[in-house]
């Protein structure tokens, strides 16, 4: 049943492609068959006589060859020259069809040569990102005896880097919710402290300050107690100065790649369908991990990256498709569940456009 259904949409994307030179022709042959039969027509029901040994015709005159070959000619030829001219159109238009044909293959030549550029400096961006972690390392006297803990330099690099910055957006996060009850309110709070760092003139953020502080003492200075993983409730990832701001890695970031799918889900559609406008998405979708969707679905929540869904890019050409359920901040996981459903609730056309086409990888599942 599959094998035919994809059979039948393969005959009828063809018929599509080639509407316009599918119409010509089945105008030509039904032209053809009722000139034919019109003058099948004409000679079955007149007393007509056609003697092609002695050149007889009608009243059984005899007639020389030329006149016989004038009478065939006059009856024939607008028959031949109607047929003949519309082939000539046809041959013009599917000549057309062919041209056009070439400049948009070259257009689309053009096009994946900028595509492929594009997916070429998102990997450079993702490369250059870097954070500077610091672990603790025991030291040891001349006999071996452990001593105090010093700090050690770590860099991070690449993709990596999304993971930690989600533990440090977390730790945000949960601080500001002790002041701003509204989770979206807190989050859009938070989001700006993480992306452009903390303000510590602002009353309202001592306890950030506090709690960056507290955290400085426990992971980042020398101490003869080695910092444990669990932090005033928090398991901790990210042992670097928090709330320093990460607009310098992540706005460059983030622009590219914004403006990388606006390119491609706003290519002329004359050139690419939507479908070919997914294929290719689907290919810079590949190169972003887990967390890369996390952190773009947190940018887009803050409202720094209000576009993204503003232009469907969520929805339409999915663009999380891959973000799991399991990756959310631990202590709030069901409110970015409920975030991310909204999206389908908002957009229900864009929920199931096709078979097995899911608006979240999650849905097959279900």
């Amino acid at each position: 049943m599959k094998i035919l259904n994809s059979s039948l949409r393969q005959l009828f994307s063809i018929i599509k492609e080639n509407f316009g030179s599918f119409i010509l022709s089945i105008f030509g042959l039904i032209l053809f068959i009722f000139s034919s039969k019109l003058l099948y027509s004409y000679y079955s029901t007149v007393d007509c006589i056609l003697d092609f040994t002695n050149f007889n015709i009608s009243n059984k005159q005899q007639l020389d060859p030329n006149e016989y070959g004038d009478y065939f000619g006059g009856v024939m030829n607008p028959l031949i020259g109607i047929t003949a001219a519309f082939i000539t159109f046809l041959a013009f238009y599917i000549q057309f069809v062919a041209n056009r044909k070439i400049t948009n293959q070259f257009k689309i030549q053009q096009f994946e040569s900028q595509f492929y550029e594009m997916i070429r400096l998102h990997k450079e961006n993702v490369n250059e990102l870097e954070i500077t972690q610091i672990e603790m390392e025991r030291l040891l006297s001349s006999t071996g005896t452990p001593l105090s803990f010093m700090p050690k330099s770590k860099s991070i690099k690449g993709r990596e880097v999304f993971k930690i910055l989600s533990n440090e957006l977390e730790m945000t996060y949960r601080n500001v919710l002790k002041y701003v009850e509204h989770k979206k309110i807190a989050f859009e709070e938070a989001y700006g402290i993480f992306f452009n760092g903390l303000d510590i003139a602002e009353d309202n953020l001592l306890e950030l300050t506090g709690f960056r502080q507290r955290f400085r003492d426990a992971f980042l200075e020398p101490t003869r107690i080695k910092q444990q993983n669990i932090f005033e409730g928090i398991f901790v990832i990210a042992k670097y100065e928090l709330f320093q701001g990460h607009e310098n890695q992540l706005g460059h970031y983030y622009r590219h790649l914004y403006q990388s799918v606006k390119f491609v889900a706003n290519y002329d559609s004359a050139v690419l369908k939507y479908r070919d406008k997914r294929k290719y998405l689907r290919l810079l979708r590949a190169q972003l991990s887990n967390y890369e969707q996390l952190m773009l679905f947190y940018n887009w929540y803050s409202g720094y990256g209000y576009n993204w869904e503003k232009n469907k890019f969520f929805s339409e050409f999915r663009m999380i498709h891959n973000l799991p359920n399991n990756i959310f901040f631990d202590f709030d996981k069901e409110h970015f569940k409920a975030v991310k459903q909204s999206i389908r609730i908002s957009n229900p056309k864009y929920t199931m456009l096709d078979d097995q086409d899911y608006l979240y990888e999650s849905d097959r599942r279900k």
